[in-house]
């Protein structure tokens, strides 16, 4: 299976199932929001192909409820704010203005910098659910949220495990890590590393750059070279700082070592950017079962309506969706406390949670389970959440991609779904 690299600014399809949606991610083509509606907030970087894929994703489950009468008979909107790529300057007020708003929840951050600093100033306070469908870091885990922090991702714990076990078996004793100083890629690489090392591995180099630094990689390359050419190079870090170090590579020793990546970077936006010398680079995200009757189900409705596959964890804001509006029906209230009061019970899709089970396009049959008086539980596009205490997933599948050329540039490409 292979994603191309596509533009997200053609998207005449969609915009015309989705009554005013945005044809770019920019803030002034955010449409209004319905006065009578029950409104979500959206938390994104701004300038991200990613970023809109996420909210017209969002904004698909919202078409889809409205179509089965609503919430609690009330229609269901979204409103979309910013933090300017990945900044948590720009995105902890961001995300107050989405509470000061009125909005019942927020699915947001992208990035694990920005959602750690929003959840601990502004939405553990307002006691407001906040779900993130990208973040990864182990350290979201251990806030004391008072049970308002979700995800659909599973922790990076997971990841770096996985990873450094598929480096192994594919032959790579050494290696050499790059991140920046922040809580997504340093935990990531901690994760590796002890995986790694466990296995019998070696980390030749560590190397965190700071972070805003994103060009003039010439320290930290002599620090990644320092006991030679890398035996593999391990980029746990975000799109724009993994092109520009890796040019940078290419001009100082003319080649690049055997590269792996993670779900920060093995999307879109470094492909449509990179160099095309990282062909064959390698690396894990987490994402669906694509091969599930709830992903079929998301993956029809989005390309019908988009004319292109999804990125990976595309579904992720899809399912975040449903599962406010399934807490909210279930509650019957369209409010913050009504969210928070069910949203980990309407999580809850296994034997033995007793939960009729609904999935995606399942919104008018959740109604009527309701209505009989039953309790509903969401198998989502992504799979089966079941959050913990902590709020994270207890079950999970990643991709294990492979950055391969295509008739229109570097694409994606699928070498292993693997359940974990």
């Amino acid at each position: 299976m292979t994603w191309p690299v596509k533009s997200l600014l053609l998207l005449p399809a969609l915009c015309l199932l989705l009554a005013g949606c945005p044809t770019s991610v920019d803030k002034s083509t955010t449409p209004p929001v319905n006065p009578a509606a029950t409104v979500i907030g959206m938390l994104q970087p701004l300038a991200s192909g990613s970023s809109l894929e996420k909210e017209l994703a969002a904004r698909l489950a919202i078409s889809e409820i409205n179509a089965a009468g609503g919430v609690n008979g009330k229609p269901l909107d979204l409103t979309v704010t910013y933090d300017d790529n990945n900044n948590a300057i720009v995105g902890v007020p961001s995300a107050q203005a989405l509470v000061n708003d009125g909005v019942v929840a927020i699915i947001g951050a992208n990035a694990s910098q920005v959602t750690i600093p929003v959840a601990e100033q502004v939405t553990i306070p307002a006691d407001i659910a906040l779900i993130t469908p990208s973040s990864t870091s182990p350290a979201i885990s251990t806030l004391a949220d008072n049970n308002t922090v979700y995800r659909i991702p599973p922790s990076d714990n997971l990841q770096g495990t996985l990873l450094a076990q598929l480096v192994w078996n594919e032959g790579h004793t050494s290696v050499a890590t790059f991140d920046q100083n922040e809580p997504y890629g340093v935990g990531l690489t901690q994760v590796f590393v002890q995986a790694f090392e466990k296995l019998g591995g070696t980390v030749t180099a560590s190397v965190t750059a700071p972070l805003g630094q994103n060009s003039g990689y010439d320290t930290e390359i002599a620090s990644l070279y320092a006991n030679g050419t890398p035996g593999a190079l391990m980029l746990f870090s975000f799109p724009e700082p993994t092109d520009n170090l890796l040019r940078e590579i290419l001009t100082d020793k003319g080649s690049l070592p055997p590269l792996y990546g993670v779900d920060a970077n093995m999307v879109t936006d470094t492909l449509s950017n990179a160099p095309p010398q990282i062909a064959g680079m390698r690396g894990t995200t987490p994402g669906a079962d694509t091969g599930t009757p709830q992903y079929q189900h998301f993956l029809a409705a989005y390309t019908a309506a988009v004319g292109a596959m999804p990125d990976p964890n595309t579904e992720n804001s899809y399912d975040a969706v449903y599962l406010i509006a399934l807490a909210m029906e279930e509650s019957g209230a369209n409010t913050r406390p009504a969210v928070l009061a069910r949203l980990n019970a309407v999580s809850q899709s296994g034997s033995s949670s007793g939960n009729i089970v609904v999935g995606p396009g399942g919104f008018a049959s959740a109604i009527a389970a309701i209505q009989a008086g039953k309790t509903v539980g969401y198998l989502g596009a992504s799979g089966p959440l079941d959050f913990d205490a902590q709020g994270d997933p207890t079950a999970s599948t990643y991709h294990y991609l492979e950055v391969a050329p295509t008739a229109t540039g570097l694409g994606l490409t699928t070498l292993a779904v693997i359940n974990f």
